[in-house]
């Protein structure tokens, strides 16, 4: 048997219990929405941490490269300037 609204009261609170509930179904959704923007944007700050560490990680690989190179560099400018000094010093 349907219901009728007997009064203007009566009418207003079910246009309020309808509306209150769409407003907490999509207030539930936007929640839902957000949480799952926030979990995008956590991850995405993983990502790029982890990306920042394997650039600064290969920046001090190349750094490491460079001075062995150096060194590399040195040690025979070294063994070069003692052969001479060496081979001056033999011819008196």
């Amino acid at each position: 048997m349907p219901s009728y609204h007997t009064s203007a009261n009566q009418v207003a609170e079910s246009f309020d219990n309808v509306l209150t509930t769409g407003a907490l179904g999509l207030g539930s959704v936007l929640i839902a929405q957000r949480l799952d923007l926030n979990a995008a944007y956590a991850e995405a700050a993983v990502i790029r941490r982890q990306a920042a560490v394997v650039r600064a990680r290969r920046v001090a690989a190349a750094v490491a490269a460079a001075a062995e190179v150096r060194a590399g560099d040195d040690r025979l400018r070294d063994a070069i300037l003692r052969k001479a000094i060496a081979a001056k010093r033999a011819r008196g």
